[in-house]
């Protein structure tokens, strides 16, 4: 289950408008989306902790693998980064928002259209 469904992630970004920085360093690059930059994923963790995270209402993960995402949330936590939200499909305890362990990719994808389905 190590395929993001790229359909709706495509639309969860466009109908909320997001501001999108893609890593190939962390997997992202078998996710197919248009992109505003391209970072190291060490990178956009060292600039969300040194102020742009001010810029934004929420930081959202995608794609990034579990063991890396973990580390990635952990450090975005102790520098009092805001919102930090997660929607891959295993738990994050340091995210404010993250699915329950989900083994079952339907039952994911239904997750992610319903998160699609309450953007306007």
């Amino acid at each position: 289950m190590n395929r993001y469904p790229e359909d709706i992630l495509k639309e969860i970004i466009e109908r909320s408008n997001a501001t999108v920085f893609k890593t190939e360093s962390a997997g992202a690059e078998e996710i197919n989306v248009e992109t505003d930059a391209r970072f190291g994923l060490m990178e956009i963790v060292d600039r969300l902790c040194n102020g742009m995270e001010e810029e934004y209402d929420f930081i959202v993960l995608a794609g990034v693998p579990y063991h890396i995402e973990t580390r990635v949330l952990s450090g975005l936590r102790s520098y009092g980064v805001g919102t930090v939200i997660t929607l891959n499909w295993r738990h994050q305890q340091y995210a404010d928002f993250s699915y329950r362990n989900m083994t079952n990719l339907e039952d994911w994808k239904k997750e992610l259209k319903e998160v699609l389905n309450n953007l306007r």
